[in-house]
């Protein structure tokens, strides 16, 4: 499991690391969100996409509604706990290794 601070190191590790799974948040510094599933799928149309948002200037039902239409596999609102997101990868069979995230 690689991590990343922004979205444009995100898509860094993407196209260095390969994955077969991604999860991003919407709000982040660099390159939002919605500009980084756009980018994931127009390169790896493949990947699964978890979209993850607290809100922002809109709220993050909006947000998620967006990453949804715009290529996200699967959206989920802040706050949530590991086994949540855990239990959305299984849902989504994704790789092995984000599977194994810390509690």
């Amino acid at each position: 499991m690689t991590c990343a601070a922004d979205g444009a190191a995100g898509v860094t590790a993407f196209r260095q690391e390969n994955p077969d799974a991604v999860v991003t948040d919407i709000i982040m510094p660099e390159q939002e969100g919605i500009e980084t599933i756009v980018t994931i799928r127009r390169e790896r149309p493949e990947t699964k996409i978890i979209a993850i948002s607290g809100g922002g200037r809109l709220s993050n039902v909006e947000l998620l509604r967006m990453a949804r239409l715009l290529g996200a596999d699967d959206v989920l609102p802040k706050p949530f706990c590991a086994q949540e997101l855990r239990n959305r990868v299984r849902a989504l069979d994704m790789s092995r290794a984000l599977l194994d995230l810390p509690a």
